[in-house]
């Protein structure tokens, strides 16, 4: 007996439709409405105008966002999965953020905290070779109390194949009120030795061609502890001339890049 064809295509039809289904009657990753979170410094403020990036391991689909002017920031219509959460197009003065998370229904806000790079000089007068002066801006550094985070500071002058400059130098407090060019004027490194208060003497590390300075424990406390009028930096090896750390080699500033934990 032949089939009517019309009963024939909607028999075949079906079976199509059944046989294409998942077998195991699941369905595949949930599509979130919204993913959020907030993005501070160590010291608790807000990281506004950051671009975020969210890329999905699997399927190389990325999805991208910025923080608001409170540092919040949402995406939405991700799928659940592995994602790379990383910052782009950061700043030489932080580091690039990139993490691992688990996007699911359960797990859809990821708040993290964004690192400065360098601690920066605020003013800086080079007096002769064996002394300088120096007030660091810790403050915009945006590292707050969180000391505990920092491993070390560390300051690096290059290229002194020659070997005739070092970074090796006694530290020196100078005294809120005194004006730094009259000062730089009449001061040589006897006179600070003799007329302010040594806060501490650091050598430097030679690697690589690279002269090292590093500021940790004790040394780092006093560095953060941030003077009101700064600090005199005197030649601890007379027999070279005193370099400070450069760190920003295209502007030629001064700074100390941060370490951490």
């Amino acid at each position: 007996m032949r089939l009517n064809p019309i009963i024939f295509f909607i028999f075949t039809l079906t079976l199509f439709i059944n046989g294409c289904g998942n077998e195991s009657g699941t369905t595949g990753p949930s599509m979130l409405k919204n993913v959020k979170g907030h993005v501070t410094y160590l010291d608790g403020s807000d990281v506004a105008k950051l671009n975020i990036q969210f890329l999905n391991i699997t399927t190389k689909r990325s999805y991208s966002t910025t923080t608001d002017a409170s540092g919040n920031f949402n995406v939405s219509n991700l799928s659940e999965g592995i994602y790379e959460l990383s910052t782009q197009g950061t700043s030489s003065l932080v580091y690039k953020y990139i993490d691992t998370v688990d996007v699911n229904i359960n797990n859809s806000e990821f708040d993290f905290i964004f690192k400065y790079r360098y601690i920066d000089d605020q003013i800086f007068i080079a007096v002769n070779d064996d002394l300088s002066f120096i007030k660091f801006n810790t403050f915009d550094t945006k590292i707050g109390s969180a000391f505990d985070s920092i491993n070390y500071v560390a300051g690096y002058y290059q290229g002194d194949f020659a070997n005739e400059y070092t970074l090796s130098a006694e530290i020196y407090e100078i005294p809120a009120g005194v004006n730094w060019t009259e000062l730089a004027e009449t001061a040589d490194a006897d006179y600070i030795r003799t007329n302010y208060t040594k806060l501490i003497t650091l050598e430097e590390i030679f690697v690589s061609q690279s002269h090292v300075l590093i500021f940790r424990d004790d040394a780092l406390n006093v560095l953060y502890s941030n003077p009101s009028n700064g600090f005199a930096f005197v030649n601890a090896d007379t027999t070279k001339i005193l370099k400070l750390p450069c760190i920003d080699r295209q502007n030629n500033d001064i700074a100390l890049e941060i370490y951490y934990k």
